[in-house]
Formats: structure tokens, sequence, C-alpha cells
């Protein structure tokens, strides 16, 4: 159940292979894929447009000469899952927080 709401929610995996996966990574997330990881020498990142997110990475990360090669469209784990849990807490405490009176006591 939870992988099923995932996909609905943020789509299938997909994954390339890369030589520099800390460098993609970092273009990938610029580009507002958030629900990316790095796999080894792979990226993997939830896609709601496969066709249309793969032609945007691929050319972000043409432009900084980042190989990006062996694409595959991939089901949802429980590891996505787990992942996906992960960054979206991390996005959350990266979040300004407001706090109220009473919370400063």
């Amino acid at each position: 159940q939870m992988r099923a709401s995932l996909e609905k929610d943020a789509g299938r995996p997909l994954n390339f292979n890369t030589s520099k996966p800390s460098e993609a990574i970092h273009l990938v997330r610029e580009r507002g894929i958030n629900r990316a990881a790095v796999f080894g020498r792979k990226l993997r990142f939830l896609a709601t447009a496969p066709d249309r997110d793969r032609a945007s990475v691929t050319s972000v990360l043409a432009a900084e000469n980042i190989d990006a090669s062996d694409w595959e469209m991939d089901d949802v784990t429980m590891e996505d899952v787990f992942v996906d849990s992960i960054l979206a807490q991390e996005t959350i405490d990266q979040e300004p927080q407001a706090f109220s009176r009473e919370s400063r006591r």
C-alpha cells in the first residue's frame, strides 16, 4: 500500500549510471527533482513524467560534462518509500521555523 501510494504521488523510479554521482545529485536537486538519491554510481529519482524528466536531467548534466547512461525505469520498492520519507524530513528540517511566544518559554 505504501509503495502504491508513493508511486501515485511521486511517480516511478528512474535510474541512470554516472561517473560523477556527487556532482550529478546536486545538479538534479537544483532542477527541483528533490526525490533523488545516490546508490553507488547510480542516481535514482522518482519521475512523474519520465520522458520529460530524463531529457531535462540529461541536458543539465551534459552542460556540465557529466555523463548519464543506462537509463532504466523501475518499480517502487520499500527502500524507495524509506528514502523518500528521509528526504521529506530533511526538506522539513531545512524550512525556516516560525516560533510563537509560547514556544520560547
